[in-house]
């Protein structure tokens, strides 16, 4: 997917989509409006790689590139947007009948060996295993992402619940004039987290490595791994 205005794969926020296996795909230089995708609504339009609506999906071996917001700051290569995702009828198996599920108490089917870089932002999920701030399940893992030449940050967090981020890893350049933003690893800011665990991450060459956020329900374990950044953990 080359040179798309909004999203380079998106998935349809209103039927979302299950079982499917996304792997393998490349898209680059995806621009959009950069305007907080808040909402199922906004249909992926601020430049994002790749925008799903539901976790149900395994998302593989893709790369994202270039993908950039003309206005605000909100672009990601990779962004999982399950707001307000509530019931949802899908097949619990191949050929069934669609079954009505709670769609926030789904984590990540498969997300793996994912790759972005020269983007504004690398990945961000919103409300997985929760809703707002009502824990329903797991959110899953997100499982050897790699980010590099990150404009702000290689992940941002929305409302999750049991969300486990393994192996993990980003190349910032620290020299980077970025007064207006500070290039960051892993941020979570002031939305909700519960048993969130940063497993073997490896962060280098950031300003901020981990930001811990301000609403944490619980720890917020970060196990093993290598940290090389300006600052490496802020509390």
């Amino acid at each position: 997917m080359y040179n798309w205005a909004g999203a380079g794969i998106c998935e349809d926020p209103w039927r979302p989509c299950y079982g499917n296996y996304i792997t393998e795909n490349f898209a680059v230089r995806i621009a959009g409006d950069g305007e907080r995708d808040g909402h199922p609504w906004d249909l992926g339009k601020g430049g994002v790689g790749f925008w799903l609506r539901s976790p149900f999906n395994a998302v593989v071996d893709n790369v994202a590139a270039n993908c950039w917001g003309k206005q605000g700051p909100y672009s990601y290569g990779f962004a999982v947007n399950a707001t307000h995702l509530e019931t949802v009828n899908v097949p619990l198996e191949p050929g069934a009948e669609p079954s009505p599920i709670n769609g926030n108490a789904i984590g990540l089917l498969w997300f793996a060996g994912n790759e972005c870089y020269g983007c504004q932002n690398g990945l961000t999920l919103w409300w997985l295993g929760t809703h707002y701030a009502t824990v329903l399940g797991s959110a899953g893992t997100v499982k050897d992402f790699t980010a590099w030449h990150i404009r702000q940050w290689a992940y941002f967090g929305y409302e999750t619940a049991g969300l486990t981020l393994d192996g993990f890893t980003v190349r910032g350049d620290t020299r980077l004039d970025i007064s207006d933003w500070t290039q960051t690893g892993i941020l979570f800011g002031d939305y909700f987290q519960k048993g969130t665990r940063i497993v073997n991450p490896d962060i280098d060459g950031c300003q901020l490595g981990i930001e811990t956020g301000t609403w944490c329900d619980g720890q917020l374990a970060i196990e093993g791994g290598r940290l090389k950044n300006r600052w490496n953990v802020k509390v």
